[in-house]
């Protein structure tokens, strides 16, 4: 029988290493406004989470320096937690200083060039991030986040991702759907529609027939979650994280077994 686990995170709490003011881009400071300060998160102690994202703003290289937080990492590690680290363009060093510290590396790939420069404001190239997810595989298998529409609702290079991904030899993906912000340069855009969004994940499973795919937390709420848990079910999903409210009924009626986890999509 088939089975899905959906995931809601309450017990992952979100951690910045920096001050939320440090942060270009897509990742602008309203993302990084409901992180804790990791400094308060030593203070108060595991409470009760059983994992953390770590994350923050990115400094002029394009990613977020959590090797300078070793320490802390170790600290977290220590109430017998575990450690998300979501930090760009991390550099080689620089992640082999953090890489024993963390369960799980967290890596947004972008392939399309001017969706790299208008969304994070970079320089970045696709060789960028392919050297970074080979770089990443020397500590850690990393997670590869994909978000469809990144460019203002636009479908842009996403397909592409997921093809170089597959030489890369990934076996798993999150996708993530572009939301717009307010206070955002995509503020006022809509999300992609539903229609197009099915003629993606259709030929996303064509070149990834046997892949893992997972619906992440980052999606429009309402019924285009709704619509999103439909495809996520049609196209094989092994994870849908923060559901629609008629995830159980339709699970009910396609004889689908739930699991339920209360951390990060992929811990």
């Amino acid at each position: 029988m088939k089975e899905i686990t959906i995931a809601v995170p309450d017990r992952t709490k979100s951690v910045s290493v920096t001050a939320s003011s440090n942060a270009p881009g897509f990742h602008s400071r309203i993302y990084l406004k409901g992180m804790e300060d990791i400094s308060d998160t030593i203070k108060k102690g595991i409470r009760s989470y059983s994992s953390f994202l770590i994350s923050g703003g990115m400094n002029k290289d394009g990613y977020v320096e959590i090797e300078k937080h070793c320490e802390r990492l170790i600290k977290i590690k220590s109430w017998g937690a575990k450690i998300n680290a979501h930090a760009g363009l991390i550099p080689h060093e620089e992640l082999k200083k953090a890489a024993s510290h963390i369960d799980a590396l967290s890596i947004d790939f972008v392939s399309d060039k001017r969706t790299i420069e208008e969304a994070y404001h970079t320089d970045w190239s696709v060789k960028d991030y392919v050297r970074l997810v080979e770089n990443a595989r020397n500590f850690i298998e990393p997670d590869i986040h994909v978000t469809i529409g990144l460019y203002g609702g636009e479908i842009r290079g996403e397909l592409e991702s997921v093809r170089i991904l597959k030489s890369l030899g990934i076996r798993r993906i999150v996708f993530l759907v572009m939301i717009p912000t307010k206070g955002t340069a995509y503020g006022k855009c809509q999300p992609t529609s539903l229609k197009e969004l099915d003629k993606f994940f259709f030929k996303a499973r064509e070149i990834m027939p046997d892949e893992e795919f997972i619906s992440g937390c980052m999606h429009p709420r309402g019924e285009y979650s709704d619509r999103l848990d439909d495809m996520a079910i049609k196209y094989s999903f092994s994870r849908i994280a923060m559901p629609g409210t008629r995830i159980r009924e339709k699970a009910a009626e396609q004889g689908i077994i739930l699991k339920e986890s209360r951390e990060c999509c992929i811990l």
